[in-house]
C-alpha cells in the first residue's frame, strides 16, 4: 500500500468515510488541510480555554461590580458601566467563536468531508440560533431558579 493510499485510508477513517472517491479527486495539499481541519476539531484543549476565558470575562465584570477590585457603589455611573460592558464584550466573543465555526464547517464541506449523524449544520441562521437559544435558556434558568444542570 503507498504513503498516499495510507493517508487516504486513515483521513476516510477521521472523516467517517466508506468510500475515497471524492478524497482521491483532492490534491496532496487539500487533503492535507482537511486532515488538519478535523483532527484540530478532535482537540479538547482550545475549546476548553475559550470556555475558561467566557468565564473569566464575566467573572470579572461581575467582581468589579462588586468591589472586589475597585470601590464601586451600587447603581452609580461605574456599576452601570460594567453592567452595559459585560454584554457587548460577550457577543463580541461569541460572534468570534462563531465566525470561526461557519468558516471552518463551509471549508470543510468545500473538501468533501460529509457531516455525521447530528452534527450541526453551521449557516449564518443556525449560528445565531444555536446561541441565541442557549441564552435564553440561561435566563429562564436564572430566572426561575432551576439549576444549571436542569437547562
Amino acid at each position: 500500500m503507498s504513503k498516499e493510499q495510507v493517508e487516504i485510508e486513515e483521513l476516510m477513517r477521521l472523516c467517517g468515510r466508506e468510500s475515497s472517491k471524492e478524497l482521491e479527486n483532492l490534491n496532496v495539499d487539500q487533503r492535507r488541510r482537511l486532515s488538519t481541519l478535523v483532527v484540530e476539531e478532535a482537540e479538547i484543549a482550545r475549546p476548553m480555554m475559550l470556555v475558561v476565558l467566557i468565564w473569566c470575562v464575566s467573572s470579572y465584570f461581575n467582581l468589579s461590580k462588586s468591589g472586589v477590585f475597585y470601590h464601586v457603589d451600587s447603581c452609580s455611573s461605574a456599576w452601570w458601566t460594567y453592567t452595559a460592558m459585560e454584554l457587548p464584550t460577550l457577543l463580541v466573543v461569541m460572534a468570534m467563536i462563531t465566525w470561526k465555526s461557519i468558516r471552518k464547517y463551509s471549508e470543510k464541506k468545500q473538501l468533501t468531508w460529509q457531516p455525521d449523524v447530528g452534527d450541526i449544520d453551521w449557516n449564518f441562521r443556525k449560528a445565531i440560533l444555536y446561541p441565541s437559544a442557549a441564552m435564553g435558556a440561561g435566563a429562564l434558568g436564572g430566572l426561575l431558579g432551576i439549576g444549571g444542570g436542569m437547562v
